[in-house]
């Protein structure tokens, strides 16, 4: 395979929390032409912060609420040379219980998100088919995925694990790949820990640099409670197979680490 992002790719970051920073310098220290999306006042002042800091940091004031308007977001990044790499949204951070749950806000927490990262997913995933250089998803979900608290955020993380899989197995014959970083809840949404962020932007690195070319259909659990870093394969066995590093993941390179864990799963 041929890596799409060996110079200067083209990367869109929906949205933004608060690993936005870190996420940016490390994709900008790739080379990449970074491209956030906002659609919410919050997004926007995060990007436009974010965007401040650097040079060639574009900020799109987007509304994302359907595959037509997912559609014209990325086609209008043909001119820029296409598109190389989509970062999904950031993990829902409401939460509602079950018991209190109503139908305003069940709607709005899925146009606003998830029908934002599948509309986005999808508009990408042809523009990487069309292209023929292959491309990245990396989507953002969180621990709600396993040990859930409410419905909206629920929901979304274990949408964004299914999405992730829906592209990565897929579209490997086009060269298109799908890994999914699912936060733990000390990591999300108030991150304090500037290690845990920096792994976490590492990571995201990592996956779309040239060296993540062979990861696919994984998802990476990433905690600051325990500095662990943790992956495995979407399909798998054994699903219990997991790997733990500890506070090794705040002193060793993720390229290295990734090295043991990307061997879980296979026979």
């Amino acid at each position: 395979m041929t890596a799409p992002v060996a110079s200067n790719p083209t990367v869109l970051v929906a949205g933004g929390d608060r690993h936005l920073g870190p996420i940016v310098t490390a994709l900008t220290a790739l080379g990449a032409r970074v491209v956030l999306q906002a659609q919410s006042h919050e997004e926007l002042e995060r990007a436009g912060a974010v965007a401040a800091a650097f040079s060639g940091v574009e900020v799109l004031d987007t509304d994302v609420r359907s595959f037509r308007a997912a559609d014209h977001l990325v086609a209008g990044l043909a001119g820029h040379g296409g598109l190389d790499v989509l970062l999904t949204p950031p993990i829902l951070t409401s939460n509602g219980p079950l018991i209190e749950l109503d139908k305003t806000g069940w709607r709005d927490a899925l146009t606003a998100h998830q029908k934002r990262a599948v509309g986005l997913a999808r508009a990408a995933a042809r523009a990487f088919v069309a292209q023929g250089r292959g491309g990245r998803v990396v989507t953002f979900s969180r621990s709600d995925t396993f040990r859930s608290r409410g419905v909206e955020a629920a929901a979304f993380s274990a949408a964004m694990l299914s999405l992730t899989s829906a592209i990565a197995a897929p579209l490997r014959e086009h060269r298109v790949t799908a890994n999914c970083l699912v936060l733990g809840d000390a990591l999300a949404p108030s991150p304090d820990s500037p290690a845990a962020k920096d792994m976490v932007a590492e990571l995201v690195a990592h996956l779309c640099g040239p060296d993540g070319e062979q990861v696919n259909g994984r998802f990476f659990y990433a905690s600051t409670s325990d500095l662990g870093l943790y992956s495995v394969p979407l399909a798998i066995a054994d699903p219990h197979a997991m790997v733990r590093f500890g506070a090794a993941a705040s002193e060793t390179p993720v390229g290295e680490l990734l090295t043991p864990l990307l061997n879980i799963g296979k026979a």
